[in-house]
């Protein structure tokens, strides 16, 4: 069962970190007219491809909502209320989510009592972890004494209870990704370093005791942890081709994953049921020069050491190129993969359209998905969307597809109480 943040823990909370507001509910009119919205879609069956979509959260701004892959609750970052005074901040969430249905049970959730960076601002909100210690959230909070940018951790006693903390000698790190590996001790925390120079990212092995820091070279971005908790994959940002580096967590060795001068970035590690549960690393194949737009391409493991390419997935209309967002997730014994593809290369303002597809080509004609989830055709409606999660529906072979849609006219019916 769901237990909210007790009044006793806000209050501990707020006077270890030195907050200087309390609790919010965050139930403002929308700012900007942002709507968060899910479209639920059927991958099975005879109703296959059939599109529902609903305004998840009515009159509330959430940005850069996070599943758990492990159980069905939700973290997310919501604008301050307007009264606050507190343009560019929010607060982070936490919340169950209705695991036949996919609805994000807002009314259970309770905020952290201290302001967050705005999204907008640090481009990354709440993301979850998971190690020995149960299931975490890391996000960047707001140093009360400096008004710099810090690691907050959300963790969860066997009772239930959530206990909310800065993480220690954090200030000027920004949360990014965690390691989720439930056999490892402690998490590790990818982070990045605010400053004013070039980006520079590290992580936190996080011990209650003794925490140890690791700066990650100049030129390495864009982390995520492989499932085996001991390898992050980073970009490797040159200026003429990018390519996939793997640093060992243990020995410190980084690795390149290939070396055919094909420029890849933003790899996403991900454990394929067609794979007997081995890994796969979905990654964006840059564009040559002279042209536009951007594959996705899968890769699977071969059994000396290498990486095969499995799957290439392009952009699914001619008018939306430029592709990104790239995220697998799986129903049953597939895997799929969700994306927003834009008119043009600034994902902010521009058009775009949220789809899926699923990996693997030698499935059955039947079984394949291709599948525009908003709007319903390539022509159709052309508005800014973004920041697509997927969540897998229990006992279904459906999954509910959540994205923002913003600087829009919204219909009234989507903003009622």
């Amino acid at each position: 069962m769901f237990k909210p943040f007790s009044n006793r823990s806000l209050w501990a909370a707020s006077v270890l970190i030195g907050a200087t507001v309390g609790p919010a509910t965050a139930t403002e009119p929308l700012q900007g007219r942002y709507l968060f919205v899910s479209c639920g879609v059927a991958l099975e069956g005879p109703t296959t491809g059939a599109v529902d979509c609903r305004a998840e959260t009515p009159k509330r701004n959430l940005r850069d909502l996070e599943f758990t892959a492990f159980e069905y609750l939700a973290t997310w970052v919501e604008e301050a209320p307007e009264d606050l005074g507190r343009e560019g901040y929010g607060f982070a969430f936490v919340a169950p989510v209705d695991p036949e249905t996919g609805a994000v049970q807002v009314d259970l959730a309770a905020p952290m009592p201290f302001l967050a960076p705005s999204v907008r601002d640090y481009a990354n909100g709440p993301e979850w972890a998971l190690s020995q210690r149960g299931p975490e959230v890391f996000f960047t909070c707001n140093d009360a004494a400096t008004a710099m940018p810090s690691l907050c951790r959300l963790s969860r006693f066997q009772t239930g209870d959530w206990q909310l903390s800065q993480v220690a000698d954090s200030v000027g790190f920004m949360a990014k990704d965690p390691r989720r590996n439930p056999s490892a001790r402690v998490p590790k925390t990818h982070y990045e370093v605010r400053d004013s120079g070039p980006k520079i990212y590290g992580y936190r092995v996080d011990r209650p005791r003794n925490p140890r820091d690791v700066d990650i070279p100049l030129g390495l971005a864009s982390g995520r942890w492989m499932r085996d908790g001991r390898r992050l994959l980073l970009t490797e940002m040159a200026p003429q081709s990018r390519n996939v580096v793997a640093l060992d967590a243990e020995t410190g060795v980084f690795t390149r994953f290939f070396d055919d001068g094909v420029s890849r970035s933003f790899a996403f590690p991900f454990a394929a049921p067609e794979l007997n549960g081995d890994d796969a690393i979905a990654v964006k194949i840059d564009p040559v020069t002279g042209t536009v737009g951007a594959d996705v391409a899968i890769y699977r493991p071969t059994d000396d050491g290498r990486w095969e390419r499995w799957s290439t997935i392009p952009p699914i209309c001619p008018e939306y190129p430029y592709t990104s967002s790239h995220a697998p997730f799986v129903v049953g014994d597939r895997s799929f993969m969700t994306f927003v593809s834009h008119a043009g290369d600034n994902g902010l303002v521009d058009p775009g359209v949220i789809w899926i597809a699923t990996v693997d080509p030698d499935l059955p004609p039947e079984r394949q998905v291709r599948q525009l989830v908003s709007p319903l055709s390539c022509g159709e409606d052309p508005i800014n969307r973004r920041d697509p999660e997927a969540l897998a529906l229990i006992n279904q072979d459906a999954a509910r597809i959540y994205f923002l849609v913003a600087d829009i006219d919204v219909p009234d019916e989507f903003l009622d109480p």
